[in-house]
């Protein structure tokens, strides 16, 4: 008979017990896998409170380029094969183009989630030039310059704090919404430049802007110039160029870029919404990065989580073994769901302090009541501060992983082959055959 009534583990073998604690360990991914849902669901609850709250301000933002909309009239033969006058809408793109934006991030409560939101200073400045009539095809017979609008599309209409101001060699122009003789739509702002003569024009336009999430760029022009400032510390930059400067301070961060564009001439607005047919050429720009969310850490952490069942159960076999130690299947299970409240907890506390103070507080919390149990489940009470050692060591590794994201890797693989040395080192001249036959007699 392997066990006597009422003793546990107490007249296991080695094998048994340690294919129990096997089992105990694979059991206790149940709660862990519910814990991983409870933060997957925190962390939706978190995306669905910061989209609300763009909704209601605005949300992702791009500056697209002004162009120059104009008729053109041209020549066309008819089913009769006589030539006839047309008249149909060309796009300029600015010859120079340069934005220089200033974005104040802040960030608002929803509940208990943070979302980040900005509003943007924008002066946007350029030149057009008008190309030789022949740059718009064989066909073309004369630019009706006196229909000229200036246009300006727009990612959202909600992104306006109020109206933009426009300078137009000099005179100052209303934008507003297309009107209906000029022959496009869509989320635009235009103004008519009036009778006049002209072969080039310099304008100057102010944004006071508004979104969430991120800013960008689309500067469709043969010569661009990008300038940024920010107090935000920790951009993400993204899109289809990288800053060409750019620089981080205590006081927020800069960056510039420059783009060229090669063969950028004129274009037929095939299509009905301006926004649509000049809208073309990937975007560049930043987000408002939170780096390292509470729910990306928790997840994080939660990959170490049977790691944290299997060393302490670990511990307590060897004091079995090397001590003559008996501990109770459910003195195992025990140590074990505590460390995984302790996820729990870390979840809980995250949410309403800083991460940092957060797992000091659930560490120290598991690592007490565990030491503290452990001091009257194995015979001689300063076994439990042993305890508390290895726990808060093992909680120590954990921060350290957390915190270093490029190292994390290399931190867990170093940390696992320094566990299992310890392991080999401290049973080396154990005798396992006699553990087992000891075992045996006892029961």
């Amino acid at each position: 008979m392997l066990q006597r009534r009422g003793r546990g583990f107490r007249g296991s073998p080695t094998g048994l017990k340690l294919a129990l604690i096997a089992f105990l360990s694979l059991a206790l991914l149940i709660p862990l896998s519910m814990l991983s849902g409870v933060a997957r669901e925190r962390r939706e609850r978190q995306a669905q409170a910061i989209e609300e709250t763009s909704a209601s301000w605005a949300g992702e933002l791009e500056l697209l380029s002004p162009v120059l909309v104009m008729p053109l009239v041209y020549e066309y033969r008819n089913a009769k094969n006589e030539v006839e006058l047309g008249k149909r809408q060309v796009i300029l793109y600015p010859e120079e183009l340069a934005v220089k934006a200033r974005v104040q991030p802040e960030l608002r409560k929803r509940g208990i989630f943070t979302v980040p939101l900005y509003s943007c200073e924008a002066a946007v400045s350029g030149r057009f030039v008008l190309p030789p009539l022949e740059e718009f095809g064989t066909d073309a017979v004369r630019l009706l310059w006196e229909q000229a609008s200036f246009a300006l599309p727009l990612s959202s209409y909600q992104g306006l704090r109020e109206a933009p101001s426009l300078d137009w060699a000099g005179r100052s122009l209303e934008l507003d919404a297309p009107k209906p003789d000029m022959d496009y739509g869509g989320q635009v702002l235009a103004a008519r430049l009036g009778p006049g003569a002209w072969k080039e024009g310099g304008f100057e336009l102010g944004l006071s802007l508004r979104g969430s999430g991120s800013l960008g760029f689309k500067p469709e022009a043969k010569s661009a110039r990008v300038e940024l400032e920010s107090s935000w510390t920790s951009p993400s930059f993204f899109g289809s160029a990288l800053p060409d400067a750019r620089s981080f301070g205590e006081g927020g961060m800069e960056a510039s870029w420059r783009t060229a564009r090669f063969g950028l001439g004129p274009r037929i607005l095939a299509e009905e919404e301006l926004g649509e047919a000049v809208d073309y050429e990937p975007a560049f720009g930043f987000s408002l990065f939170q780096p390292q969310g509470v729910y990306q850490k928790t997840d994080r952490a939660l990959k170490y989580g049977l790691l944290f069942v299997i060393i302490p159960f670990a511990a307590l076999f060897l004091f079995e073994s090397l001590k003559g130690s008996r501990i109770h299947a459910i003195q195992y299970l025990f140590i074990g769901l505590a460390n995984c409240l302790f996820f729990l907890l870390l979840l809980a506390l995250s949410e309403h302090l800083a991460f940092d103070a957060a797992f000091v507080l659930a560490a120290g919390a598991v690592t007490c009541l565990c030491s503290g149990y452990s001091a009257f489940v194995l015979p001689r009470r300063r076994d439990g501060l042993a305890m508390a050692g290895l726990f808060a060591a093992l909680y120590a590794y954990m921060f350290a992983a957390l915190k270093s994201e490029d190292y994390a890797l290399l931190i867990g693989a170093v940390g696992l082959l320094a566990i299992l040395a310890l392991v080999m080192i401290a049973t080396r001249k154990l005798d396992w055959y006699r553990l087992d036959r000891r075992e045996s007699e006892d029961a």
